[in-house]
């Protein structure tokens, strides 16, 4: 068994191996764009307003157009930024508690034939217990 593993390690070695090879530097022999003769280190010099026309490249030239022509200013990016953010809210509302509430009143009363005599009788009996100041002078 430890033959087996021996080989196997053997085996797999180079193949490890093979990818901590070292690869020669790509030449790098001239610089993509050519460096001014006199530049600002300091950066007080102005710049150019139409910077990348420096690298007289079209295709950049009609993206960077196009993209000034389709700038709809700040304000309008912050507009669609808000119904952005809107719509994701709603989108996830579906996912948040939802909350029901029913209230209700109800009233009823039931006559009873006897429950109606002593309803009567209990209130003629009340007066009389109530103190003279606030009996009517018919229950004097």
């Amino acid at each position: 068994m430890n033959t087996r593993r021996s080989i196997l390690c053997l085996a797999l070695l180079p193949l490890l191996g093979g990818g901590c090879t070292v690869h020669p530097a790509p030449n790098r022999s001239g610089a993509p764009v050519a460096v001014p003769a006199a530049f600002s280190a300091s950066g007080s010099a102005e710049g150019s307003d139409l910077w990348w026309k420096e690298f007289r490249d079209p295709a950049l030239d009609k993206l960077v157009e196009q993209a000034l022509a389709d700038n709809l200013g700040l304000r309008g990016a912050w507009a669609r930024l808000r119904q952005a953010s809107a719509l994701a809210r709603q989108a996830g509302s579906a996912h948040y508690p939802e909350i029901d509430v029913e209230a209700g009143v109800s009233r009823s009363r039931t006559e009873v034939a006897g429950a109606t005599a002593r309803a009567k009788t209990s209130a003629q009996a009340a007066p009389s217990s109530a103190p003279a100041s606030t009996r009517t002078p018919a229950q004097a």
